[in-house]
């Protein structure tokens, strides 16, 4: 598959590092999941491209300062909604000295699950950067950094869009409690959105975990 290719050439990219006998550090490139659907397999395997060519750029005279340490990615896979997420954080912490791991990267869903590995390995002292988890539960972790806005602010500038000519709103919500994703985009609408000139005439629930 896809996947399958993306993972190939990490791996012989990092043979080529351990094999050039110069010092190197270890980037984990955390998966929460163990498979899935077409669609996962698509978005995981663009997200271990995007590794791979950063990998590379790193290792063969990239713009960024110096040209040592070499890196090296392993690919970490926590389950699915990263429910094994104690098992493979307790790998990574016991590689931090023999792999030289300097940090964690991915985490690409907002899940209950990922929250919490992303707070085990922060506790431990493991910077971790996440790709694209936008639930606003992610906020003011130390040791922490996020690519993607929260979704307190992408929900801010969608009103600041729609607010001047909408001042009712039909509101369906998933109560899925585990999906922080769609939790943290419903708490964000709800307060941001009524006002003395704003109303959500209707909420529609519906549970994806059913």
């Amino acid at each position: 598959s896809a996947l399958t290719r993306a993972e190939g050439k990490i791996k012989a990219e990092d043979k080529r590092v351990r094999d050039s006998g110069k010092s190197y550090v270890t980037v984990a490139y955390l998966l929460p999941t163990a498979g899935g659907t077409e669609v996962d397999e698509e978005i995981y395997d663009q997200q271990l491209e995007g590794a791979y060519t950063a990998e590379r750029y790193a290792d063969n005279g990239g713009n960024v300062q110096g040209n040592a340490p070499l890196v090296q990615v392993l690919i970490a896979i926590s389950g699915v909604d990263a429910d094994q997420y104690p098992v493979v954080d307790a790998d990574i912490e016991r590689d931090v000295a023999s792999e030289h791991v300097v940090g964690v990267a991915g985490i690409a869903i907002s899940e209950d699950g990922t929250l919490a590995e992303v707070r085990a390995l922060t506790k431990d002292g493991i910077p971790v950067f996440g790709s694209n988890p936008t639930s606003d539960a992610f906020d003011n972790i130390p040791g922490f950094v996020r690519m993607a806005p929260s979704n307190k602010q992408e929900i801010g500038a969608v009103l600041a869009s729609i607010k001047p000519q909408d001042t009712r709103a039909f509101l369906i919500e998933d109560t899925n409690s585990s999906d922080i994703y769609d939790t943290s985009l419903t708490t964000a609408f709800l307060s941001q959105f009524p006002d003395r000139s704003h109303s959500i005439v209707s909420i529609e629930s519906f549970n994806s975990d059913d």
